[in-house]
């Protein structure tokens, strides 16, 4: 028979129950940074989305209780449309993404997107492009012409003083400057003119109004109760191994220590032995007067 605490089972019994408490508030998300019952933020992709300068935009609101299940249709949309995920956000009662593919990939994106369950509300706007009344191209050309004249002028810079050549060659480093902005300006505005991005949120229906409390209180009282059986198997198996063990022992070489009260005797309830007082009388001189 083994022996146990009681604070040593009180302290064992208060784990178990704790950790099955935590489990069935798991299942019903109340331990999720955004759980059923409070709004969700999404100004990070609003702001993202609402600073990209691409030209054709989309959005797409969803509400529907497998967010997880949604999340999985997007990648799997996105994989076969060759687009990209530029960013993402989810938890157990919602998600959102920005996105992007090329516009000739658009319409078969939002078809399929269509096709999914929860879809609240779309939108797809077409702007005009930020340089579109910019003749950049135009600009570009002109910009290497002169850069192309100041090199030949540094060319023949034998002619020239230190000076006019010092001044000719920081010319030539704001025009290089300038070139480069506007090419990449250019891929740029190609890369905004020949891909779509779309915004896609999507929440629990009710990540507003709190889910009901039947379904909660049910959901989490199963999973307490089979964390709980759980918990109490596996005890059971590791009390059931060490008896094994122990029956085992002798036949392994193994002695347990055993300990009884009987082996020990302090003698705790022993009564103290009386001890003897033996009075000395004396007189006023300090004679000893016997009696």
């Amino acid at each position: 028979m083994i022996r146990v605490r009681k604070s040593l089972l009180y302290f064992i019994t208060f784990l178990v129950f704790l950790f099955a408490i935590v489990a069935g508030l798991q299942r019903i998300g109340a331990l999720d940074r955004h759980s059923p019952g409070k709004s969700v933020d999404f100004s990070s992709v609003q702001n993202i989305f609402d600073n990209a300068k691409n030209s054709t935009k989309a959005e797409l609101h969803f509400t529907v209780s497998d967010v997880d299940g949604l999340r999985k249709a997007v990648s799997n949309t996105v994989l076969k449309q060759d687009g990209t995920i530029e960013y993402s956000a989810s938890a157990a009662n919602y998600y959102s993404a920005i996105l992007t593919f090329d516009n000739e990939n658009l319409d078969a994106v939002m078809t399929q997107f269509r096709g999914l369950k929860g879809l609240d509300s779309e939108q797809v706007s077409t702007e005009t492009p930020l340089n579109g009344n910019i003749n950049v191209t135009a600009h570009l050309a002109n910009k290497n012409l002169v850069k192309s004249r100041l090199e030949k002028d540094l060319k023949s810079a034998s002619r020239l003083s230190d000076q006019m050549i010092a001044s000719l060659s920081a010319r030539l480093s704001r025009v290089q400057s300038e070139i480069d902005s506007l090419n990449s300006a250019v891929a740029s505005g190609e890369y905004n003119t020949n891909t779509a991005m779309l915004m896609l949120t999507a929440v629990h229906p009710d990540i507003n109004g709190g889910q009901k409390m039947l379904p909660q209180i049910k959901r989490f009282s199963e999973t307490m109760l089979a964390t709980l059986l759980t918990e109490i198997v596996i005890l059971l198996l590791f009390y059931l191994v060490i008896l094994l063990f122990l029956k085992l022992a002798p036949w392994l070489g193994i002695k347990p220590i055993q300990s009884s009260s009987s082996n020990y005797n302090y003698h705790y309830n022993r009564t103290p032995a009386k001890k003897k007082i033996k009075r000395v009388y004396k007189d006023a001189d300090g004679e000893r007067i016997e009696k």
